[in-house]
């Protein structure tokens, strides 16, 4: 029996495994091949993996383009319509949640209200006096940038370029207006309770320039503010100042603000344009004329030394014969020609222990001989040095107190909007503060100054007609080609500190003047006591000079008139017709050759001549000690005209 069951086993168990073994076949026949394991539902439907792409492209992307393809329908937000008017509210009035209704507590009344009703007497500015003017033409740096006072004139960028600068001087009795506030406001006569030393001391707060045209008629225009030079760190401050206060808090923080010396001196000494030629330094209008003519009659000197034979070395070793920048010291340590130096506070010049060598020189020119008494009875010479010790002598220095000068305090003013070939008439007043302005502090017949922030003093005498020489002239010399009618024109212009001509062949129709490339001369220049380098040594550059009148030759016509004082004769000559880009529709005329020229242009031509010999020599920004304390080292010369 045991041997049939084990056979009966044996016979069906592989026949049993190749059953189970096809079942499990089928079954994964049909899961991971007939089933479609890696489809997947989309919409609902289930999509094999290679049909996908297919149903996305059938379905979703037609379907996309279809809604793009369609006009779009605006959306309509109800629920923002419905906050829309409560926003407008809250724009409206932000604060309309307060209650209106709530009851602010304060505090009762008292039997007696203090009230401040003080009566003071507005105290006297006095009068301007010793009014001077001067003007200036010369070579400045100017500003390429606005100054401020965040942007002062020593550091903003600036290139050369000639200016006609007009300043009118004046003085006042500064210690005298300190007196007259002082009783005004805290003096005697003034009750107890009321005197303030806070209002007892003037603040500077302008100093007001004027003037006027001289017209063709020999009338005058009317009067006109002159504003603050482009160069002034302070421009943007003092034209800020209202004309009108109603609050007595401003005028508290105006006088705050302006009680700073730094600022007094910026109203009453104001700085100006460095100069950048060697030949002229800015000086208040009482000295500059002085020192114009003690620098001509020192250069003048040294010309005749030169021509004598005598060097110019031992001509430094003898005499201080220097100069300065605006304000400040230039003075030379050494005789050597060419060198620049600082030897003492004001000035420029050798040591003065060099002078004692003075009384001992003999020569054409020399000092008195020894033993000559005479000598001791002539009047000490002036030189350039002592003119810049007076200078140094007015100006303001935080030791030196205005309340307590006993000299009358000199300020000027600028003006550097002049237009050439114009005269100019000046007058100059000064204003302080009004330290009760916008209060009711005032006597009756002064109450039109309540709302005045400043006092002013009477103006200035008017200054003398001042003449703005024009910056270029042309000068008719011959008619070269009488066909042709083509004439020689000599074209001047002020350029770099200095008059610059040019000769012009025109022909009726031309302009008169043109762009000209020039060489800086290579002359070598006699070392004066200016020092620097030499011509020679300069670079050779090309230098653009614009002679454009901006006029144009019209024709050249032949006349006739009747000249002479005693005796008349008649003087044929040729006119040159000519307009101007400005106004086509005038034509004016001017005789050809220096015989027929008016005395004005003969006189300004004589001019042009001579400044062709003139060394004009360009010194360094930041080498005027007006803007930078003195330096002991040598001057360095840009340029050499």
């Amino acid at each position: 029996m045991s041997k049939k069951r084990e056979n009966l086993f044996e016979r069906y168990i592989d026949k049993a495994v190749l059953g189970v073994a096809g079942l499990l076949s089928l079954w994964l026949l049909w899961v991971f091949v007939l089933a479609s394991p890696y489809s997947t539902k989309i919409d609902g439907r289930k999509i094999g993996s290679g049909q996908i792409d297919e149903y996305i492209r059938d379905q979703w992307v037609e379907q996309l383009l279809r809604k793009l393809e369609e006009h779009p329908k605006p959306k309509v937000y109800d629920k923002t319509r419905k906050k829309a008017p409560r926003f407008a509210k809250m724009i409206e009035c932000s604060i309309n949640h307060i209650d209106e209704n709530v009851c602010v507590p304060i505090p009762g009344y008292g039997d007696n209200v203090a009230v401040d009703s003080r009566i003071y007497t507005l105290p006297e500015i006095g009068e301007l006096g010793d009014v001077a003017i001067e003007h200036y033409r010369t070579v400045v740096y100017k500003p390429l940038e606005p100054v401020d006072l965040a942007n002062p004139y020593s550091t903003v960028p600036t290139d050369l370029g000639d200016i006609d600068l007009v300043t009118v001087q004046a003085s006042f009795d500064a210690a005298s207006l300190y007196r007259n506030f002082e009783q005004s406001f805290s003096g005697r006569l003034v009750r107890r309770n009321w005197q303030d030393k806070n209002l007892a001391k003037p603040v500077f707060a302008a100093v007001q320039l004027q003037r006027r045209r001289k017209l063709y008629d020999g009338s005058f225009s009317k009067w006109e503010v002159v504003g603050r030079t482009k160069v002034d760190d302070l421009k943007n401050m003092l034209e800020s100042i209202p004309e009108n206060i109603d609050d007595k808090y401003t005028i508290n923080l105006l006088m705050v603000k302006f009680d700073k010396f730094d600022i007094r001196k910026g109203i009453l000494q104001p700085a100006t344009y460095e100069f950048a030629a060697t030949n002229n330094d800015w000086l208040p209008p009482g000295l500059h004329k002085e020192y114009m003519k003690l620098m001509k009659e020192e250069q003048d000197k040294l010309r005749r030394e030169r021509l004598y034979g005598r060097g110019t070395s031992n001509l430094l070793d003898e005499e201080d014969t220097g100069r300065m920048g605006a304000i400040g010291s230039r003075g030379r340590r050494t005789a050597a020609p060419g060198s620049r130096g600082r030897a003492g506070t004001t000035g420029r010049g050798i040591d003065r222990s060099r002078r004692s060598t003075r009384s001992g020189a003999t020569g054409r020119y020399g000092s008195r001989l020894p033993g000559d008494e005479r000598g001791k009875e002539k009047k000490k010479e002036r030189k350039v040095s002592d003119v810049f010790e007076d200078f140094k002598k007015i100006l303001m220095t935080e030791k030196n107190t205005i309340d307590k000068m006993r000299e009358p305090l000199i300020f000027w003013a600028h003006d550097d909007t002049v237009v050439p070939g114009a005269s100019y008439q000046y007058r100059i007043r000064l204003g302080v503060f009004n330290p009760i302005a916008g209060r009711d502090w005032f006597r009756e017949n002064q109450k039109d100054y309540k709302d005045k922030p400043i006092l002013w003093s009477g103006y200035s005498k008017e200054t003398e007609v001042v003449d703005i020489p024009l910056m270029m002239h042309f000068f008719p010399l011959d008619v070269v080609a009488k066909e042709e009618k083509a004439v020689k024109i000599k074209v001047a212009k002020f350029h770099n500190g200095k008059w610059r001509s040019e000769d012009f062949q025109v022909r009726p129709g031309e302009m008169i003047g043109r762009v000209v490339e020039r060489k800086p001369a290579e002359e070598k220049l006699w070392s004066g006591s200016y020092g620097g380098r030499r011509a020679d040594e300069a670079e050779n550059e090309v230098e653009l000079i614009d002679f454009s009148t901006g006029a144009s030759l019209v024709d050249v016509v032949y006349t006739s008139d009747w000249t002479g004082v005693n005796r008349l004769q008649q003087r044929d000559y040729a006119d040159i017709l000519y307009c101007k880009d400005d106004n086509d529709t005038v034509i004016d005329h001017l005789a050809v050759k220096y015989r027929n020229w008016p005395q004005d242009l003969q006189q300004q031509f004589a001019k042009v001549n001579a400044a062709k010999s003139e060394k004009i020599q360009l010194r360094e920004r930041g080498r005027s000690d007006f803007y930078q304390p003195a330096s002991s080292t040598d001057d360095i010369l840009l340029d050499t005209f």
